[in-house]
């Protein structure tokens, strides 16, 4: 940038000089920068934004003048900036057994997923650039949409009202009835006993009526009933109003199917954003979470906090093994 205002500055100074010395200029300045293509391997290695922003400069400044060139330039590099804030890493994570870490799934091997919870990082700030892509990625990693889980449960609800208003009063309903068609994949119900043919393991009518008088909940692709969704808010450096609004609807959305939100690691900035955008009128402090286990320990405190209790307390006091010397009895 200083280059390019000096060019522009100071450029219509050297318009006296003839187009050799001028050459020379140019040439001087562009020994340095040609030297560097020793350096285009490693940077390749290190990130590829900056090695095409590298080459783009370059083709720039020979095929065009060099103020147009570093112009070329510049809007380019801040086109970068903005396709990496839109189009950030989503990553889902697993806890390490024993510990309160918690690691992308995808690179580390010995982190476990929580059964019945989600634990998403975003590692970008949330503005009106990257609101969509935040909620399809969430819905993504999650394997569920709420708008189309909602919609299935309000078309399941409406044709059993269809089916039971046919039936006698008093008359227990059917398994046939109870059970979701091939079309609500993402639908389940909130019963032990429910099975994927709608009757209890015992075959009696009495498991599909429980099942069809409570209420479903959300159902993952593979797994457990999702239970509730953590969001690592860590990577929000800052977030608009736009940003605000959505990740409001998506708590809101979740909500709706039984699924709960919990928002943790967020920054003094961030709550008071998200203060300002009304968020805890609608929605109570209860799911904000300095760290993201005391965020799932709210979920399943009894079976996730006890057990990193006595992790540690037994590598703590475990005693070390010591070399004892024998002796020979005679």
């Amino acid at each position: 940038m200083v280059v390019l205002v000096v060019l522009l500055a100071v450029g219509p100074l050297f318009r006296a000089l003839q187009r050799s010395v001028l050459a020379c200029i140019i040439v001087v300045g562009l020994k340095r920068m040609l030297m560097h293509f020793t350096d285009l391997k490693q940077l390749w290695k290190i990130s590829k934004v900056d090695f095409y922003i590298w080459l783009v400069t370059w083709l720039a400044v020979l095929l065009l003048n060099v103020d147009l060139g570093l112009g070329v330039a510049v809007a380019f590099s801040l086109l970068t900036i903005v396709y990496r804030t839109q189009r950030p890493d989503c990553k889902l994570l697993g806890r390490i057994p024993d510990t309160e870490l918690y690691r992308p799934l995808d690179e580390f091997a010995k982190c476990e997923e929580i059964a019945g919870v989600k634990v998403i990082a975003y590692s970008s700030s949330l503005y009106y650039g990257n609101h969509d892509h935040f909620k399809t990625q969430v819905f993504s990693l999650v394997g569920l949409d709420p708008g189309l889980e909602k919609a299935a449960r309000e078309k399941a609800k409406k044709r059993a009202n269809v089916t039971g208003s046919g039936r006698q009063v008093g008359s227990a309903p059917s398994a046939q009835n109870c059970s979701p068609r091939d079309g609500d994949s993402h639908f389940a119900m909130n019963n032990p006993s429910f099975t994927a043919e709608g009757t209890s393991p015992q075959g009696q009518a009495g498991g599909a009526l429980s099942a069809c008088g409570s209420p479903p909940v959300a159902q993952t692709e593979s797994g457990p009933p999702l239970q509730a969704i953590v969001l690592d808010c860590s990577g929000f450096n800052f977030m608009d109003s736009v940003g605000a609004l959505s990740l409001m609807q998506v708590c809101e959305d979740f909500r709706d199917i039984g699924t709960r939100v919990l928002l943790a690691r967020c920054s003094e900035e961030i709550q008071g954003t998200l203060e300002k955008s009304g968020f805890y009128k609608k929605f109570s402090e209860d799911v904000i979470f300095a760290t993201l286990h005391d965020a799932v320990a709210s979920i399943t405190p009894t079976t996730m906090v006890q057990k990193t209790r006595i992790a540690l307390a037994y590598s703590i006091h475990q005693p070390q093994p010591h070399a004892h010397n024998t002796t020979a009895v005679t």
